[in-house]
C-alpha cells in the first residue's frame, strides 16, 4: 500500500468509512485511517469487498445471456443455440445438475458428427416454431407444445367431465391454431369459442417494472466500487464463475464418449450400410 506526501497536510479533512460517488477515487481517505491511497488496487487490497457491485455483475451476467438466448430462438439461429447448449453444459457441471449435463453432451456430441447428417441437420434447424407468424417471432418447440397442451385441457374442461374417446380425439384434432381458425371462420356458431382463448396480453407489463427499477436505483452507484455495501439478505456474495474441477469434468466427458462410442457399435448392423457390399 503506497501513501501520497500530501498525506500531511490532509490529516484534518473528514475521513468516511466507504467511498462517496464525489470522491476521487485515487485521493481518499478510507475506513477512518488517516491515510491517502496511492491507486485503486490499493483501495481495494485495503478494504472489503463490494458485494452490491458484486451482485449487480452477477445479475447483468445472467441477464445478458439469457437476452442473448432468447435472441437466437426468436431468430431461430440454429448455431447460435448450439452454443448456448456449450455454456449450458459447463453450468450444469458447476451446478451439479448431472443428469442435464449428459443430456447437454449428448446433444453436443450428436451434432459434432456423431449422428447422420440429416439428424445433425434437424437438430440444430429444427428446434423453433412459429405460432403467429412474422420474422424474429420464434418461440422453443417445448413452448409450441405446452400451447397445445393447454389448449387441450381447457376445451376438455368445458366438457364438465362428461366426454367420450370420439370427443377426446375431436378436441385434440383441434387444438392451437386450427381450433382459432374455425373460431374466425363460424363466429356465430351458436355453441361458442372453441379455443377458450386468453384474453391477457403480455405487450408492454414489464415497461412499468422497468421504468420503476431504473427511477429508483439510478443514483445508488450499483456498478461503483464502493467497499462495505451489501444488499440486505445477500451478505458477503460472490458470484462463481470459474469451472470447478476441470480435471473431474474432462474426465467426466471422456467416459461419456467411450459410453457413446460402446454404444455405436453395439447398435451397429452392416446389412444396413449402404457402403458395405
Amino acid at each position: 500500500m503506497g501513501t501520497s506526501s500530501v498525506a500531511a497536510n490532509a490529516t484534518s479533512a473528514a475521513a468516511s468509512p466507504l467511498m462517496r460517488l464525489d470522491q476521487d477515487p485515487l485521493v481518499y481517505l478510507a475506513n477512518n485511517t488517516g491515510h491517502w491511497y496511492c491507486s485503486p488496487d490499493c483501495v481495494r487490497g485495503a478494504q472489503s469487498e463490494d458485494n452490491v457491485q458484486n451482485y449487480t455483475k452477477a445479475l447483468m451476467w445472467e441477464g445478458m445471456c439469457h437476452m442473448a438466448r432468447r435472441d437466437s430462438v426468436r431468430e431461430g439461429d440454429g448455431p447460435a443455440i448450439v452454443d448456448m447448449w456449450k455454456f449450458d453444459m459447463v453450468s450444469f457441471w458447476t451446478k451439479k445438475h448431472f443428469k442435464y449435463f449428459i443430456i447437454a453432451h449428448q446433444m453436443l456430441t450428436g451434432v459434432g458428427e456423431f449422428l447422420p447428417a440429416r439428424l445433425r441437420h434437424n437438430l440444430v434447424w429444427n428446434r423453433v416454431g412459429n405460432v403467429r407468424g412474422g420474422a424474429g417471432r420464434n418461440v422453443g418447440l417445448d413452448l409450441i407444445n405446452e400451447f397445445l397442451n393447454n389448449d387441450f385441457k381447457e376445451m376438455l374442461k368445458h366438457s364438465r367431465g362428461q366426454y367420450t374417446d370420439k370427443q377426446v380425439q375431436r378436441v385434440s384434432e383441434m387444438s392451437g391454431s386450427f381450433g382459432r381458425l374455425l373460431d374466425r371462420l363460424f363466429p356465430q356458431a351458436g355453441p361458442g369459442s372453441m379455443t377458450y382463448g386468453s384474453t391477457f396480453s403480455h405487450d408492454g407489463r414489464y415497461a412499468a417494472d422497468i421504468a420503476k427499477f431504473v427511477k429508483e436505483f439510478k443514483g445508488d452507484g450499483l456498478f461503483e466500487y464502493l467497499p462495505g455495501r451489501s444488499h440486505g439478505g445477500f451478505d458477503n456474495f460472490h458470484y462463481k464463475t470459474g469451472i470447478q474441477n476441470v480435471e473431474k469434468m474432462g474426465a467426466k466427458i471422456r467416459k461419456l464418449a467411450q459410453d457413446m462410442d460402446l454404444w455405436a457399435r453395439l447398435s451397429y448392423n452392416p446389412r444396413k450400410d449402404p457402403f458395405v457390399s
